[in-house]
C-alpha cells in the first residue's frame, strides 16, 4: 500500500511525502523538486529524496491523461499505469 501527499506551488516546485505501508513496517520519505508542464507532458525533477537508496537529481517525463480543478492523471514513462492525484477537500 502506498500513499502520498504532494504540495505543488505556482512556480512548479513541490514537496512530496511518500508513505509505503508493509506488513511489518512503514517507510516514510520526503522528496522535493519541480514540475514543468508543457505540450501535454509533465517533467518531474526530484532534487532531494530522504530515501537513502534513491539517486538525486533524477528526472522522469509523463503524459498528462487528464487535468481538471479536482484531479490530475498522468502516465509516467513507459508504465501502463495511470497515477491519479485528487485535490484535498478543505
Amino acid at each position: 500500500n502506498m500513499r502520498l501527499k504532494n504540495v505543488v506551488v505556482p512556480d512548479g516546485s513541490f514537496n512530496m511525502q511518500l508513505i509505503f505501508i508493509h506488513s511489518t513496517r512503514t517507510n516514510i520519505y520526503q522528496e522535493t523538486g519541480t514540475w514543468l508542464v508543457q505540450d501535454g507532458k509533465i517533467v518531474e525533477t526530484v532534487k532531494s529524496d530522504s530515501n537513502p537508496t534513491a539517486r538525486t537529481p533524477r528526472t522522469i517525463t509523463g503524459r498528462i491523461i487528464r487535468a481538471g480543478a479536482r484531479e490530475f492523471a498522468v502516465r509516467w514513462g513507459i508504465s501502463p499505469d495511470v497515477y491519479l492525484w485528487l485535490k484535498e477537500s478543505r
